[in-house]
């Protein structure tokens, strides 16, 4: 008989050993995803006179070594931590145990919460304060830096501020949206759609407009640079847009905001920046009704850099659900429009005064965060530190308001219907940075590289 030697390896051991070099701050946030810290960094630095503050991604705590030092340096030292871990116990198991022992051992609020919609028994059970987690779960299921800077005054009240308890309020699943003014009423967003820039020496003989979709969540998380400068480069070159915020097409509210503003103003093209595939059948798809070309624009998942130097271009993950995945609802793959950066880890801002209010601590003080996200053009992270960002294929302007369509009353360019060359050109030149660009991204998907 002949044995045959395995090593097992787990994940967790797998990784590196890493120190993410933070000071403790009376507030500590983890969370597996970007939206979640880049909302909570933002809601922070809009909020003056806040606890201090601590931002802080799982997935670079899979070490138990690294769970150790960040539990020990970190945890261990705030007041309150807020975990969020998505996928259930078991995606990071050690590290909400660790967390739980020194919660119990140094008296330290514990909130472990689901990174779902999904209520989760077993996270809940490592909550030391049952009631209070509820409260902090139903602020991040509203979402938006609004409903999260209720959640952060809210914490602020349990740590001795005064004020009153504001609720969550909820948004739709669906939704127009606009860069500047926010969720808006259909109305109002097929109005400010028609505000384009018309084009010098252009026949106007229809107003073409845009339908974009983009994810809920990187509205409520306020990851949006790139969709704003997509927007503004449409709109300069005389491309009406209408954005709707959609948790996903195959959400029944969703789909039908998202069929309601296409009856009530059919598009000549749409741009989705959904990933996977929203068709289940072969009847009632939401996008059908639109009955026009259906662009994929791709928010890439990995560094400029790392894309530009793979000879595939896209990776394996975002292959799948931004090209092939689409092309069952027979969308075109079209261009990147951003790529994720992760941020360099902030130096500490001084040590917490545990025995000082919250009114007395961290005013002025940014949130010490380790992240990335999808963000505008160029290099300037948040003013707080919390998120470095970039999209270099297209400038991000500053966010513009709401223009009255009647204002403009000049004619927009002569652009067939149904997705001629000149609109779709634009497009690519738009979204890749320039033309030639653009379209040799879009030609070489079909050969397997994005």
């Amino acid at each position: 008989m002949h044995l045959v030697r395995i090593d097992a390896v787990s994940l967790d051991e797998g990784e590196a050993a890493v120190d993410l070099g933070q000071e403790p701050g009376d507030l500590v946030v983890l969370s597996f995803t970007d939206s979640d810290l880049a909302a909570v960094g933002q809601a922070h630095a809009g909020e003056p006179g806040l606890p201090s503050l601590r931002l802080a991604k799982l997935a670079r705590l899979r070490h138990p070594l690294s769970v150790d030092l960040y539990v020990e340096r970190v945890v261990a030292r705030a007041r309150v931590v807020v975990i969020r871990c998505l996928g259930g116990l078991d995606y990071w198991r050690y590290g909400i145990e660790r967390c739980a022992e020194a919660a119990r051992a140094h008296g330290v609020v514990l909130a472990v919460l689901p990174g779902d919609d999904r209520p989760d028994p077993r996270l809940a059970a490592f909550s030391t304060d049952p009631d209070l987690a509820g409260q902090l779960d139903a602020y991040f299921r509203a979402g938006g830096l609004d409903n999260l800077r209720r959640m952060l005054r809210r914490l602020a009240i349990r740590l001795g501020a005064d004020g009153p308890v504001e609720p969550p309020v909820p948004l739709p699943r669906g939704f127009p949206w606009c860069p500047g003014c926010g969720v808006l009423p259909l109305e109002a967003a097929l109005a400010a759609a028609g505000t384009a820039v018309p084009l010098a020496g252009a026949r106007r003989a229809a107003e073409p407009v845009a339908l974009l979709l983009i994810y809920r969540s990187a509205v409520l998380g306020g990851d949006t640079g790139p969709f704003v400068a997509l927007i503004a480069a449409l709109r300069a070159r005389g491309i009406g847009v209408l954005p709707m915020a959609v948790s996903s097409l195959k959400e029944p509210q969703a789909a039908a905001a998202v069929a309601a503003a296409v009856r009530a103003r059919r598009p000549d093209l749409v741009i989705a920046a959904t990933a996977f595939s929203a068709r289940e059948d072969e009847a009632g798809f939401v996008l059908d009704g639109a009955d026009c070309p259906v662009l994929q624009a791709f928010t890439v998942g990995s560094p400029r850099a790392a894309w530009e130097a793979s000879a595939r271009g896209l990776g394996a993950a975002d292959l799948a659900m931004q090209v092939a995945l689409p092309e069952f609802d027979g969308r075109l793959s079209g261009f990147p429009i951003s790529f994720k950066e992760e941020s360099a880890e902030t130096a500490g801002q001084g040590k917490p005064d545990r025995a000082g209010g919250p009114g007395r601590r961290g005013r002025g003080e940014p949130a010490e965060a380790e992240t990335g996200q999808h963000g505008a053009a160029g290099k300037g992270g948040m003013a707080h530190g919390c998120v470095s960002s970039m999209v270099r294929n297209v400038s991000a302007p500053a966010a513009p308001r709401c223009a009255d369509p009647r204002a403009a009353g000049r004619p927009l360019p002569e652009i067939v219907r149904r997705g001629a060359d000149r609109l779709i050109v634009p497009l690519l030149d738009a979204g890749a940075g320039a033309p030639n660009r653009g379209i040799r991204r879009c030609r070489a998907v079909g050969s397997g590289r994005g």
